[in-house]
């Protein structure tokens, strides 16, 4: 989108523009189905990809953050919290892992990220989801950890 709308705004009136573009894949095919301008191939290479890797908008992404002062904790919380989760959806769970930028504030974060198909099952998978969080919290060396839970994030 923005490849089409900076090339939109090069040239004015008669006046023809040029857009130069830096990239180490020129030839990558959203690249090249947004300079010819095929936007249904540029959808369905897309889509495909989307389908393929489990992402939106084909499937819904919860993103889940643990965080703790302790680097120890923070690392067992996240372990015992996505193992929780992987009992009860499965290999729907990837991580945990450390965040790009893993220590923010005095505070270590782990990201867990949970791929969920979507259907009409998204419920019963949201009450499961609350049934590990409960359990997990009602641990009591877990208590002061923070888990910061996103649906659908940007």
């Amino acid at each position: 989108q923005d490849i089409v709308q900076v090339s939109g705004r090069a040239g004015r009136k008669k006046d023809r523009g040029k857009v130069i573009l830096q990239t180490y894949s020129p030839y990558h095919s959203a690249i090249v189905y947004a300079l010819d301008n095929d936007y249904q191939k540029m959808y369905q290479s897309q889509i495909l990809d989307r389908q393929t890797h489990k992402y939106p908008p084909v499937y819904r992404l919860i993103s889940v953050k643990i965080k703790h002062k302790d680097y120890e904790v923070v690392n067992s919380a996240s372990a015992a919290f996505a193992m929780l989760l992987r009992q009860e959806l499965g290999n729907r769970v990837l991580g945990p892992e450390y965040a790009s930028i893993p220590r923010i504030n005095d505070m270590y974060i782990k990201n867990i990220l949970i791929k969920i198909e979507r259907s009409k099952v998204f419920q019963q998978i949201k009450d499961r989801f609350i049934s590990c969080y409960e359990s997990f919290i009602a641990k009591p060396e877990y208590r002061n950890v923070r888990v910061i839970v996103d649906v659908d994030p940007y």
